[in-house]
């Protein structure tokens, strides 16, 4: 076990959030000696360097949720003088907002990024309520449920999705947790049959599979396969299991 010390100047207080697929790069956030603190990239060859902070933020939540497995990008928050938004790095651009939802105020985190960085996602900020989010290039951010419900024809069943914590390194399975209609709050994971950087077809299937969390121990509760429309008239049976 080795320690990775903090940035010049503050006091060590600093956690590793995330690491690349081959474990030469670490991201995390160091604490500093207040509140807040700035987010890190660390090799072995630099050391923990400091990513920086957006324009007009004071370092209050700077963070790095997570990294892509080729280590090409970073994704976490910065404060602005906008507020608390949803960031990636690279070292080509350094630290670029990538917005937040309409409506409401200003207050998103980037939390996972598929295995070449072209997909993140996180929790965002509409009028009404903080949900998850998807972004890509091609798009910009986009609320998960509203992309499931109206191009997919997903009945999300009165489950709110509250964050999307991570994607897998082929950007097609999506995690994260939701209010149900008991208004407590259970994992989910969507599955797509291809990566949505760009619209599926009507005919493609995806899964939503509801997990219910025990303590720190994830049980499966409930697991509902859905397939959209089309797919159904051809494939007409999907499986709803309750153990």
């Amino acid at each position: 076990m080795v320690g990775l010390g903090g940035l010049p100047g503050n006091s060590g207080r600093s956690e590793a959030t995330g690491i690349s697929a081959d474990g030469s790069i670490i991201v995390g956030v160091d604490e500093g000696s207040g509140f807040g603190g700035e987010a890190f990239r660390w090799t072995e060859a630099t050391g923990m360097v400091g990513l920086g902070e957006l324009p007009g933020g004071a370092f209050k939540s700077n963070a790095a949720g997570g990294i892509s497995a080729d280590g090409s990008t970073i994704a976490g928050q910065s404060t602005s003088d906008l507020g608390d938004e949803a960031v990636i790095w690279t070292e080509q651009t350094g630290i670029v907002s990538i917005g937040d939802l309409p409506g409401g105020p200003v207050d998103g985190i980037a939390y996972g990024v598929s295995g070449d960085g072209s997909i993140v996602v996180g929790r965002g900020t509409t009028g009404v309520t903080q949900t998850a989010f998807i972004w890509d290039d091609i798009h910009g951010m986009r609320e998960l449920a509203t992309l499931l419900v109206d191009v997919f024809g997903l009945d999300l069943g009165g489950y709110q999705l509250t964050n999307a914590w991570d994607i897998s390194a082929d950007g097609r399975v999506i995690i994260g947790d939701a209010f149900n209609s008991n208004g407590d709050d259970e994992g989910w994971i969507v599955e797509f049959s291809a990566p949505i950087t760009v619209p599926a077809p009507a005919s493609a299937w995806m899964g939503l599979a509801l997990l219910g969390v025990l303590g720190v121990v994830g049980v499966v509760r409930r697991q509902i396969w859905v397939r959209s429309p089309r797919a159904q008239q051809a494939l007409p049976a999907f499986n709803h299991y309750t153990p």
